[in-house]
């Protein structure tokens, strides 16, 4: 499947870091086929973020959103326009609502202020098309940032499913550790006792030609234990 990266800042920085919405959308593939969205990002460009969401929800084909670290600001409804999100266990979202720099006089305060609450109310339509209720999104824009956690966002419809990583243990180690949890009684331990003594060669034999399972068993750990692969 076909992956788009979105990392570090939405829209160009005066140094041309970031992503402009012209890259991101001409990753998106042509035939309308399944697509991977990664995304690591701060945000940034409200306007850029919503070309991309945009183009995301108006895509033919399925599009996924997978949280790798974050994505906060404008990253959060480009993810939340994609047709499914996954979150990893150690990813996160922040919500917040528009905000821009102080203007000169009071005039151009209200002026700031009223164009704020109306890209607020663009933004939340973003939000809406996933069910997300009024009084959610309120609660997001009153003020600060709101930091979700996977389970946080699974919770509110901002995430459908959460990554988790199940711990990977060679037969080897597994051999060792159940060899260390299964106390055995004096018959096998004296048993291990001789197996220890054996070579490689001699246990490889004795393997072939016991036919108890526990024997067996009991003689495979001492392999183990010798660090012996074959």
């Amino acid at each position: 499947m076909p992956a788009i990266r979105l990392y570090g800042l939405i829209g160009k920085d005066p140094f041309g870091n970031g992503t402009s919405a012209a890259e991101f959308i001409a990753q998106l593939p042509d035939d309308g086929s399944p697509v991977e969205v990664r995304i690591n990002s701060e945000g940034g460009s409200v306007v850029e973020g919503f070309a991309m969401a945009n183009a995301l929800y108006s895509y033919k084909g399925e599009t996924t959103a997978i949280i790798e670290g974050q994505a906060s600001s404008a990253a959060s409804y480009v993810a939340a326009s994609c047709s499914k999100i996954r979150m990893y266990e150690a990813s996160y979202m922040v919500l917040h609502g528009p905000w821009a720099p102080g203007g000169d006089n009071a005039a151009s305060h209200r002026q700031i202020a009223d164009d704020l609450d109306r890209m607020a109310g663009l933004m939340r339509a973003l939000y809406r098309r996933r069910g997300i209720s009024d009084e959610q999104i309120d609660e997001w824009f009153a003020g600060g940032d709101h930091v979700l956690t996977p389970e946080d966002a699974q919770r509110v419809g901002l995430c459908g499913e959460i990554i988790k990583e199940p711990a990977k243990i060679s037969a080897k180690d597994r051999a060792r550790i159940l060899a260390r949890v299964k106390k055995p009684h004096r018959a096998e331990r004296k048993a291990m006792d001789e197996y220890a003594k054996m070579d490689r060669k001699a246990l490889r034999a004795a393997y072939k030609s016991e036919a108890d399972e526990e024997k067996k068993a009991a003689i495979a750990k001492a392999l183990a234990e010798k660090d012996d692969t074959t």
